[in-house]
């Protein structure tokens, strides 16, 4: 008898238009700031993002958002959990959406330095260093 990992007991799927709606509104404000506002909501209706839902043994658990490039990198735009997850689970859900879509790289982006910390401990390598300046209003 085989036991089942992790990686097993993980299913991603398309998400439905519910499922991205709730994963939209539950995008944090302060990440969201940046963008336009509903921001992911009009992405995933649209469909330049790309919804996909992420179950842990048959429970939906949270939403990867992504886009492919036309070089056939997969662009992760945004991961949400509908609830407290695992150590790790982030980096198990990439792995097994790479695996699926054996895309050329996996790229995303991130103003946290904690995670781009993690990232690095699981085979990402820095490519860009985002830089910003507050604006200033003149009278």
């Amino acid at each position: 008898m085989k036991l089942l990992s992790h990686i097993d007991c993980l299913e991603i799927l398309p998400a439905d238009i519910p499922t991205a709606m709730e994963a939209a509104e539950r995008f944090p404000a302060i990440l969201a700031a940046s963008f336009l506002p509903n921001f992911y909501r009009t992405a995933f209706a649209e469909g330049w993002v790309n919804p996909s839902t992420v179950f842990l043994s048959g429970k939906k658990v949270g939403l990867v958002g992504w886009h492919r490039a036309p070089d056939g990198g997969l662009l992760i735009d945004c991961v949400i959990a509908f609830e407290p997850l695992p150590k790790n689970f982030l980096w198990t859900a990439l792995e097994v959406i790479e695996r699926d879509m054996k895309p050329t790289y996996v790229r995303f982006l991130t103003c946290r330095r904690a995670l781009a910390h993690l990232a690095a401990l699981h085979g990402f390598a820095a490519q860009a260093v985002m830089m910003q300046k507050s604006g200033r209003m003149t009278p």
